[in-house]
């Protein structure tokens, strides 16, 4: 997955190959490495999951300077 912005403020822009599905709303602890792979002719940033978890929704769960 694409990361646009921050990674704190991480936001999916395209998915590829196979994954599993999780239902809307799902929180994740993803483990893995980010690197740059062709995409559709394109230098992609992808994440190349090696776990994921879902965990429960956290108590603040965007990181902003706002209340």
């Amino acid at each position: 997955m694409p990361v646009i912005e921050a990674i704190a403020n991480a936001l999916p822009r395209d998915v590829y190959g196979t994954a599993t599905t999780y239902p809307t709303d799902t929180w994740l602890t993803v483990r893995g490495t980010i690197q740059v792979e062709k995409q559709q002719k394109k230098n992609m940033a992808v994440v190349n999951v090696t776990t994921a978890k879902t965990v429960p929704k956290p108590d603040r769960p965007y990181i902003c300077p706002c209340k």
